[in-house]
Parts: C-alpha cells; sequence; structure tokens
C-alpha cells in the first residue's frame, strides 16, 4: 500500500513540474511592451513615529 501510496505522489509531482515551464523570450517581451505602456510610478509613504507600540494610533502620509 506504501508503495502505491508513494508512485502516485511521484507521479502527480512530476506532471505539475511539466506544467510550470514558460517562454522566457516571450515573458521579457511582455514585460518590456508592460513597462511602456505602464511606466512604474512611486509612492512615498511616511509615518510620525519610526516605531510603535501595540495600541498606539498610526499617522500616514502618502505622495508621490
Amino acid at each position: 500500500m506504501k508503495k502505491i501510496f508513494l508512485f502516485s505522489i511521484l507521479i502527480c509531482l512530476s506532471l505539475s513540474v511539466f506544467g510550470q515551464r514558460i517562454d522566457t523570450d516571450a515573458a521579457i517581451d511582455n514585460f518590456t511592451t508592460q513597462m511602456a505602456v505602464f511606466p512604474q510610478e512611486k509612492i512615498y509613504i511616511q509615518s510620525d513615529k519610526p516605531y510603535y507600540i501595540a495600541g498606539e494610533n498610526m499617522f500616514y502620509k502618502f505622495f508621490q
């Protein structure tokens, strides 16, 4: 029974490995197209203190 269970687990793992292949050239092309169409934006977060204690109120300022 243990051999059958181990064999079925190995088959399932091997099938999932084959499903993870990606075309790296297409992925790079998609990424460069994405960056050209939607340039990267940066958002900065500023808080009122560097450290907080549990239960304290936190105040943030977000800006771009």
